[in-house]
């Protein structure tokens, strides 16, 4: 029956959009326009929101965090880390499984597998040492325990750089602050002559070198991301030349609000800020919206859920109505490699690179090119075959690419090798698609031998 196929085409589409409906608005906070604002990290200009998913990835495992009021989106937490980090410190986010990890740390095993930022505060130093001894040895011959405790070293640091990254960690009301240092330093190219305190310098210097990411965009009209600075800096150089960047102050004022409560102010001084730089820097803020949705969306994720349906559906039509069920898992295969495809060209076009730039994209576009074949083996066959080997080997390679995920931004800077020359990215692309057709045959082989 028709209306059967289209209904389950329905309801795989609205999977798909159901985050697009989901409004983050965590106590009144318009968090999810927040995390739209455009920061420099690693040499990319990206959206907060980006920030914050990779960083509760590394840190905890997941792009959630639970609480005792609900889901924490990545946003909220990362705005309480920076904004609000006494209640942050005490959320238990840091995993720990290797029982010499613990006992290390003094702690039973039976203390669980999660910690707070506050629980490992005694014990920083330590960790530091013996982290600093475990990089000693070679990576091939380091033990389990010597792994998980650079590990956790490398974890504390993000978190401690990221709650150091707007204010020094522990300021009331930065905003104050930011006007009292515009109207009390006079400029000079001698910062201990401008009358800062010695005590005022060092913080300014302790946030410059600390701040995990590059908040303030350049003065317009320049749009050259080598000019983006982190707070320090941005407020060390005014202490010179006089001129404060306005972000400063809608940085600061953010900040001061939303420890203070108060989601009005918030609001009104994101949208505020967000209005000045689609000003200056219009074609940044409509990539750094464009990629806030589609971190939203999560088109890869989504995809690899729909390809076991597909499976599951190309698998029974072996054994029950053929026609029916083969019908349905190809026109599932087709909605879902155009989610695999549009997830695709979003990168590419987000990045400005060809479709694999590093291991991450080279498991994404293997996929995609294996589905393709799979879709015009089963146009011709009919037999449900070309969608059950694509639909395991799009599984199986989203999945691969959900892991190498783990280790952050899979958007970074391509390769100088990859960078050279059209050429050589034409060259890795056809090398990717070989080994799409070698997956296939394989797969192909393998269903072969099981049927």
């Amino acid at each position: 029956r028709p209306y059967l196929l289209w209904l389950i085409l329905a309801a795989a589409l609205l999977y798909i959009v159901a985050p697009l409906f989901q409004r983050d608005t965590w106590g009144g906070f318009a968090m999810e326009k927040f995390g739209q604002l455009p920061v420099l990290l690693n040499g990319r200009i990206k959206p907060l929101d980006t920030v914050a998913r990779n960083s509760l990835l590394i840190i905890h495992g997941k792009q959630t965090l639970a609480s005792e009021h609900g889901s924490l989106t990545p946003i909220d937490w990362l705005a309480e880390v920076m904004m609000k980090p006494e209640e942050a410190d005490l959320r238990k986010i840091f995993v720990i499984r290797n029982a010499d990890t613990l006992a290390a740390l003094g702690w039973k095993p039976d203390a669980g597998k999660y910690f707070s930022f506050r629980e490992f505060i005694p014990h920083l130093q330590e960790i530091e040492q013996q982290a600093g001894l475990a990089q000693k040895v070679d990576a091939q011959l380091r033990s389990p325990f010597q792994r998980d405790i650079i590990k956790l070293f490398e974890r504390l640091t993000l978190y401690h750089r990221l709650s150091n990254s707007l204010e020094v960690k522990g300021t009331v009301d930065f905003k104050s602050q930011i006007d009292d240092l515009v109207k009390n330093i006079h400029p000079s190219p001698v910062p201990m002559n401008s009358g800062i305190t010695a005590e005022a310098l060092q913080s300014l210097g302790f946030l410059a070198e600390t701040g995990y990411f590059f908040p303030i965009p350049p003065f317009p009209p320049n749009d050259d991301p080598l000019q983006w600075r982190k707070m320090g800096e941005s407020l060390l150089t005014f202490l010179t030349d006089g001129k404060l960047h306005p972000a400063v102050s809608a940085w600061a004022a953010m900040a001061a609000s939303f420890a203070a409560g108060d989601a009005a102010t918030f609001n009104q001084t994101v949208e505020g800020y967000s209005a000045q730089l689609q000003r200056d820097l219009p074609r940044r803020v409509w990539k750094a919206k464009v990629e806030s949705v589609f971190n939203q969306l999560q088109p890869f994720y989504s995809a690899m859920v729909i390809y076991v349906l597909i499976f599951i559906l190309a698998a029974g039509s072996w054994l029950v109505w053929p026609e029916k069920l083969g019908r349905y898992a190809f026109a599932l295969l087709v909605l879902t490699f155009v989610v695999h495809s549009a997830g695709l060209i979003t990168r590419m076009y987000l990045e400005g690179r060809p479709p694999v730039t590093n291991l991450y994209s080279s498991a994404v576009f293997i996929g995609w090119g294996a589905v393709l074949l799979g879709i015009f083996l089963e146009r011709f066959f009919r037999n449900g075959i070309g969608s059950a080997t694509a639909a395991m080997i799009g599984f199986i390679t989203l999945l691969i690419a959900h892991h190498l995920s783990m280790d952050g931004d899979t958007m970074e800077m391509m390769r100088a090798v990859l960078d050279t020359n059209g050429w050589l990215a034409t060259h890795v692309v056809c090398v990717t698609l070989g080994y799409a057709s070698t997956f296939l045959a394989g797969f192909l082989a393998l269903t072969y031998i099981v049927r």
